[in-house]
Parts: C-alpha cells; structure tokens; sequence
C-alpha cells in the first residue's frame, strides 16, 4: 500500500551529494493507516486472520519481523556497494551495515528509511496492543458467561444488534488509545518528516 495509496508529494531537503537535488517523498501514511484498519477488522470479522492472533504468536511474528530487518539491511547494503551508490564509508564493514552504506535507500517511491522508522514499528506496536485488548476482552467474556454473568448491555432495533459490554481492563484500553492515538498522529504528520 506504501507504494500505490494516494498521498501528499512532498519535497525533501536539498542533499548535498546528489548536488542540491531535493527527493520526492510520497506521504500517504494517511491512506494506508485506514486501509489497514478496515483491512484488519474485516479479516478479523470475517474469521480470515483473528487480531488475537496477533499476541498469540508474537514470537514468531517478532522473529520474522527481526530476520526480515536484518535481511533488508543487508540487501540495502550490498546493492549499495554493487551500484557505488554509497555515502560516508569508514571501511568498517560492520559499522558501515549498521550505519547504512546509502543516504536514501528507496524502492521505487518508497523511502526505506520512513517507512521502516515511521510505519513498520508504530503500526506492529499498535495491532498488538488491539490484539492484547481483544484477547483479554474475550477471555473476560468467557468467564462471564462461565459465571453466568449478562454480557450484552445493548439490544436495539428490537434485538438485532446486540453488543457486548467491553470488559477488557482499563489499562490495557488505555494503552491501546494511546497507541491509536499516536500512530494516527504520526500519520497524519508524515508530510513534514522530509522536510525537517
């Protein structure tokens, strides 16, 4: 979706290595934002992928996820070695990797440096809270019932929608606003990133 939603272009500073020019940074993080909420819910509504998944298998996702990091780095090193499109060596190998050998590593539109800072972290930290909150919801939930406790609070248009009350605990609620709230933020702010 980085590459394809629609988004504010933007301009980036002048960069002295490329001769002043100033790069294109596409900033849909807006668009991309909603369409994975609406993607999320509805693969969790529709049995495809529950969101509880998510803190279910957090080992394996974190480890892929460090694994695809480490496999990224490398390759934005070794094609910026290849096509001599490096910036700033020292000669060390390892710190050159962990530096990054090219300025603006990009695949075609998509800035790797933003997208890797801005999207990849604030967006996982945020659907395993969701995950979390929605695990300890239906957990709770079961208990309720195990007890023989009302979960439904709301029944209108005569019984057709009826919802549960959220018994997930308030500080996990919490958390889980607050990270809403900042990844929306940070979306939402994309668009003065290159410029500053």
């Amino acid at each position: 979706t980085a590459a394809s939603l629609p988004g504010v272009k933007v301009l980036g500073l002048p960069v002295p290595s490329l001769g002043g020019k100033q790069l294109e940074y596409l900033c849909n993080g807006v668009a991309t934002w909603y369409v994975d909420l609406i993607l999320i819910f509805v693969l969790h509504e529709g049995g495809y992928f529950p969101i509880t998944s998510v803190v279910d298998e957090i080992g394996p996702i974190m480890s892929v996820a460090m694994i695809w990091g480490v496999i990224v780095t490398l390759a934005t090193y070794v094609v910026g070695v290849v096509s001599g499109k490096t910036h700033r060596m020292s000669g060390s190998i390892l710190y050159d990797i962990f530096m990054g050998a090219v300025l603006n590593p990009r695949i075609g539109n998509v800035d790797l440096k933003m997208w890797s800072e801005i999207r990849i972290p604030w967006k996982l930290l945020f659907f395993i809270s969701l995950s979390a909150a929605v695990k300890d919801h239906e957990i709770n939930v079961a208990r309720s019932v195990d007890a023989g406790i009302p979960t439904q609070v709301w029944h209108l248009f005569g019984g057709l929608l009826e919802m549960n009350a959220i018994q997930t605990s308030p500080p996990l609620l919490f958390m889980t606003l607050a990270h809403f709230l900042y990844v929306n933020a940070c979306m939402k702010g994309e668009e003065c990133i290159p410029t500053t």
